[in-house]
């Protein structure tokens, strides 16, 4: 019972969020970007590794900027994925074709 309270109440944020446009949802991106890069370092260890593994050749600076490019364009894409909730067919066709 608890879940499904829990559920609704944030899903309902999330609704009511993405009503935002999407400059200003872009702007709570780099805030989630910034906690799963800096606070929380969401898998961060993990993802310079396979870097490291993937591109030897890169310098650890190299490295740490393509894992910071990646942090801030998983966190776009999540923020653009709650987006769609009310986007429309016209505006997908734009945006997509």
């Amino acid at each position: 019972m608890l879940a499904r309270i829990l559920y609704f109440i944030i899903f309902g944020f999330m609704w009511t969020l993405t009503l935002l446009p999407l400059r200003v949802l872009h702007l709570f991106s780099d805030l989630l970007y910034f906690n799963f890069y800096h606070v929380a370092s969401y898998r961060r260890k993990i993802t310079e590794s396979n870097l490291r593994n993937s591109f030897p050749e890169k310098s650890n600076q190299e490295i740490k900027q393509i894992s910071r490019k990646f942090y801030r364009r998983l966190t776009d894409q999540i923020i653009e994925s709650f987006y769609l909730m009310h986007i429309s067919k016209r505006e997908i066709s734009k945006r997509f074709f």
